[in-house]
């Protein structure tokens, strides 16, 4: 085990680790660039079109919402290996109007499209009488669970089956899914097949904009090519477009613009933002070297048996290594396929993960989703990936008395050196 934690230590916690994480970022700067501007505000345009057309305020939305400054430590914290302070941007103090729709009516669109979200509610937060409102789950699917898969599942159809199944697990409108499955279809597409500004990135989108639009191929959910003509950009993000939209879902927009721009050029506030936030995570580039040593004193840097990061490190290792012998117990004797193997322990460590991260964007669907639904979407899931539905039985119930000790271990485990060095710097007469 020891040679484990050497060679977890000589890649992340060692100082030629750090120095090496620095070039590496340094080299990368240009390249991360053109990822950000081609993902963010794909994502985060997206995400706002879904936002209006269901009635989501921004500020519900991950990772739409998630924005961090950073600050230079002090002399106590630095002497706990706190190298970096990232504090998460408070949107009630910075961008109130994300908190309300007529603020977001009023900076966004033009006074005669100033009517989203007038009659939408919160549990808790407004009277039943003249609002309507969503079950929480269905919320907190649509807000995060469609961005996060993405970046796990890439390809279009491992990420479409993903999404329908977990629908279909906590009782989703399969229309609603289909709409914003095709979305975020619909501006990939644009932004790779067309130039639209806010959109697409200079140099890779293609002029094919005529006095009547553009036209784009756009690849269904259910794989039928179909050739899309579009005008504005909100025309993509929530606009009704025959034949792709389901009914009643999207809105009749206009050809010209319904946002509301000072001059008619320049960006509305919420554009702006997504701009400055994309920004701002460029800036930032380098400060993951910071982020991956922190907690990391410079003594623990030298000699991985006085790293406190290491041992954290070990410890849930550890754990994952109990959960996969335990698996292998359990099915060696049916299943003799290496890979086979492997992919069961793979889904179980699912099963543990999934409702306990500790970064928790895009997960919260699945940690709120009672522990019987969980498991049936679990087993569909892993049933299309080859896996027999009697032993994934057979390895769930297994685990069931102790999931949720096992949860509570890891997210302890993990959080643990964090805490430590945040109350010592906190509290340094201790």
């Amino acid at each position: 085990m020891s040679l484990k934690k050497e060679k977890y230590f000589d890649k992340v916690a060692s100082q030629s680790a750090i120095t090496c994480t620095w070039y590496r970022l340094l080299d990368t700067q240009d390249l991360f660039a053109k990822y950000v501007w081609m993902q963010l505000p794909l994502f985060d345009l997206y995400q706002l079109g879904i936002g209006l057309e269901f009635s989501i305020l921004p500020y519900e939305f991950q990772p739409f919402s998630i924005d961090f400054e950073y600050s230079m430590p002090n002399m106590d914290e630095l002497m706990q290996g706190i190298w970096a302070n990232f504090d998460k941007i408070i949107y009630e103090i910075e961008f109130p109007w994300s908190f309300n729709w007529d603020g977001l009516n009023e900076l966004t669109f033009q006074p005669k499209f100033r009517v989203f979200g007038r009659r939408k509610a919160k549990y808790g937060r407004a009277k039943f009488s003249g609002y309507y409102y969503d079950p929480p789950l269905s919320r907190e699917y649509i807000a995060e669970a469609f961005s996060k898969l993405r970046l796990i599942r890439k390809p279009d159809i491992s990420w479409k089956t993903c999404l329908e199944q977990l629908a279909d697990a906590i009782d989703i409108d399969p229309m609603a899914v289909y709409e914003v499955i095709s979305r975020f279809l619909l501006l990939s597409s644009a932004q790779d097949n067309s130039f639209c500004l806010g959109l697409s990135l200079l140099g890779t989108g293609r002029l094919n904009w005529t006095g009547d639009g553009a036209i784009i191929p756009y690849v269904t959910p259910e794989g039928e090519i179909k050739q899309v003509k579009y005008w504005t950009l909100e025309n993509l993000m929530f606009g009704f477009i025959l034949g792709i939209t389901p009914l009643g879902y999207g809105v009749l927009t206009p050809r010209k613009t319904m946002f509301e721009m000072e001059d008619n050029k320049k960006n509305p506030e919420i554009l702006s933002f997504m701009l400055n936030k994309a920004r701002g995570v460029i800036n930032r580039h380098t400060l993951t070297t910071w982020a991956y040593t922190n907690y990391n004193k410079p003594e623990e840097m030298t000699n991985f048996h006085k790293s406190e990061k290491v041992a954290m490190h070990d410890l849930i290792q550890t754990q994952r290594r109990v959960i996969e012998n335990m698996v292998e117990e359990s099915i060696a004797n049916i299943v003799k396929n290496q890979v086979l193997l492997r992919q069961y322990k793979n889904a179980v460590l699912q099963a543990i993960a999934w409702k306990s991260k500790r970064h928790k964007w895009g997960f919260k669907p699945f940690k709120d989703t009672p522990e019987q639904q969980f498991k049936e979407w679990w087993i569909e899931h892993w049933k299309g990936m080859g896996l027999n539905e009697t032993i994934l039985n057979q390895l769930y119930d297994r685990l069931l008395p102790i999931l949720d000790r096992i949860r509570e271990t890891k997210v302890s485990v993990g959080e643990s050196v964090r805490k430590k060095r945040r109350m010592l710097a906190f509290s340094p007469h201790l």
